[in-house]
């Protein structure tokens, strides 16, 4: 192991931490079918709030940096980072709509998330 990636545990506790924060504070009932819309939009709402920051990134070149070089930076990110999608995915799961908004829903998030990252900069 590289000296450089001894601290490398300290990104991953914050990624665990972060995806499993929003689902206990939400407390689903264990195998509910809000449990499986989690799940299935945590993807969705990675690439969403991927696309976002990615966008963010390239506008905000000072945090950009920050986050490239400091090692507290890319584990600030890695929790927000998974915190927004985590969070996000868990209230969309409690919103009391049919299943078939949940699904449009899902659909319209990710197709965003597409474009957003594979629009050319002006």
């Amino acid at each position: 192991m590289n000296s450089k990636d001894k601290w490398l545990w300290i990104p991953m506790i914050a990624l665990m931490v972060g995806a499993g924060l929003p689902p206990i504070l939400i407390g689903f009932a264990e195998d509910s079918w809000q449990e499986r819309i989690w799940v299935g939009m945590f993807t969705t709402m990675g690439a969403f709030t991927y696309a976002v920051f990615k966008k963010a990134g390239s506008r905000m070149l000072v945090i950009s940096k920050w986050v490239e070089e400091s090692p507290i930076g890319s584990t600030a990110l890695v929790f927000v980072f998974t915190f927004v999608a985590s969070g996000a995915s868990a209230l969309f799961a409690t919103l009391p709509v049919p299943l078939w908004i949940h699904l449009l829903a899902g659909g319209c998030f990710a197709i965003a998330a597409l474009t957003m990252l594979t629009k050319k900069a002006p």
